[in-house]
């Protein structure tokens, strides 16, 4: 059984290129255009990561991510935010509402694939 990694993104670039980046290696991709998705979804599936987009319509990042930390369903599962917003502040709140890591947009590919590993299988690839 491969590993899920759910991508919350309402961007279709970023979801497409993910999508294909996390299958090539091995992993089964999950895809949400927003955060209610991404909720249904996670919920659905209980995927082994969540790689999340902070600015989204419906339901944002933070919203989301809040609502996955509140649900004993979902508390446990690591999320990795990806988004636009840079500083320290903004790597701080993400943290603060239960980020386990934090991606700024333009991403390196070999870098978000190191991140997932890291969080899904201790460093080997994908299931």
């Amino acid at each position: 059984m491969a590993t899920k990694v759910l991508v919350v993104d309402d961007e279709a670039s970023v979801r497409h290129l993910l999508q294909v980046m996390l299958a090539t290696e091995g992993y089964e991709p999950l895809l949400a255009a927003n955060g209610a998705e991404g909720l249904q979804v996670a919920h659905e599936h209980l995927p082994d990561l969540i790689i999340l987009d902070w600015m989204m319509p419906v339901l944002d990042g933070l919203a989301t991510l809040q609502a996955l930390r509140n649900d004993p369903a979902t508390t446990h599962l690591p999320v990795v935010m990806l988004t636009a917003r840079q500083g320290d502040n903004a790597m701080a709140q993400a943290m603060v509402h239960g980020a386990d890591f934090y991606i700024t947009k333009p991403f390196d590919a070999e870098e978000m694939l190191a991140v997932v590993r890291r969080f899904v299988n201790n460093g080997s690839e994908g299931a």
